[in-house]
């Protein structure tokens, strides 16, 4: 057990928070295996399904950033289909539709007339994956807007979701009520990754550690997406982040308790705001963080003033919750 509280975060990021190394290895290589089995089940159903794009699948979200905490328990596959003669239009309501007057039979037995519905897409996906190798089960998830996909080899699931490339980096996905929504992954992905390169590799361990604290403290949890981008919004207003991450837990606090009541910004131009919370949600999570904040600066004192390290790890657990080392 650790002796001091640097020695004490190190042992809580290796252990307890960070994905281990071969389950990462692990996870990449199963990723690869998959797609190429999905391509080869879904080419043999030419009639029933749109056509896979060989080679477009691509891993999105957390794990893709390198942003994924312990346990590892989804992978996010964007399935992405060849798009053929249909075209997208946005329309009164604001919903995303695909016009399939022009296309395959494949594409209009799945449309509501002429337009492919989302949802009739997922559940034949769904469907067609009974044949994929290690099948499990599947059923619809994230209220409608993918497959979870379980194979029997594994301890954790696939969330698929099936989409449409329009052009580079703009692509269609179900959105839940029939209907298609647009996503922009390799965009969404660049601010954090981008600071992470500015702040000497700094970043995305401090993001985890800090998601970790955000999925066990007491507040209305940030969805992962929105947590990720405040913790990269804190690094890019400072010059550095410390080497010491005490010091960097500290003055995120002090940033976010702010922060929260701010809009923010969707990097990838497809959504206005992405603070989903009310007022009164603001300010449960600003009470909160602000109660982390004067527990760290007491910790910060404890281990550099006084020298006790015993307190100041003491303090931490406290902060983190009882997956944090203890002193010893």
């Amino acid at each position: 057990m650790p002796l001091t509280v640097d020695a004490s975060f190190r042992q809580f990021q290796k252990d307890t928070v960070d994905l281990h190394p071969d389950v990462v290895e692990a996870g990449l290589k199963t990723v690869q295996r998959f797609s190429q089995n999905l391509n080869d089940v879904l080419s043999k159903q030419s009639h029933f399904f749109p056509q896979p794009l060989p080679g477009a699948h691509m891993v999105y979200g957390s794990f893709q950033r390198g942003t994924k905490i312990r346990e590892l328990d989804e992978m996010n596959l964007l399935v992405c289909l060849d798009l053929e003669d249909a075209h997208y239009f946005r329309s009164h309501a604001g919903k995303y539709l695909l016009n399939t007057g022009k296309s395959s039979d494949r594409l209009k037995q799945l449309s509501d007339g002429d337009h492919l519905n989302s949802t009739a897409v997922l559940l034949r996906l769904e469907e067609l994956l009974k044949d994929v190798q290690g099948y499990q089960h599947a059923h619809l998830h994230h209220k409608g807007k993918a497959v979870a996909l379980y194979l029997s080899d594994l301890d954790w699931r696939f969330d698929l979701v099936p989409c449409f490339r329009i052009e580079e980096d703009f692509y269609l996905m179900p959105d839940g009520t029939g209907s298609w929504v647009p996503t922009r992954p390799i965009s969404g992905n660049l601010p954090i990754l981008n600071a992470d390169k500015s702040k000497e590799g700094r970043l995305l361990p401090l993001i985890r550690l800090l998601k970790y604290w955000n999925r066990h403290n007491e507040a209305p949890t940030i969805p992962s997406y929105v947590f990720e981008l405040l913790v990269a919004d804190f690094a890019d207003s400072r010059s550095n982040l410390s080497w010491w991450t005490d010091f960097n837990v500290l003055s995120f606090f002090s940033f976010l308790s702010s922060r929260i009541w701010s809009g923010i910004n969707d990097p990838s131009d497809v959504w206005p705001d992405l603070n989903p919370f009310s007022d009164e949600e603001k300010r449960a999570i600003a009470q909160t963080v602000e109660k982390a904040r004067d527990m760290a600066r007491k910790a910060i004192d404890w281990e550099t003033e006084d020298k006790n390290h015993k307190l100041a790890i003491s303090q931490w657990r406290e902060i983190f919750g009882k997956g944090y080392p203890q002193y010893g």
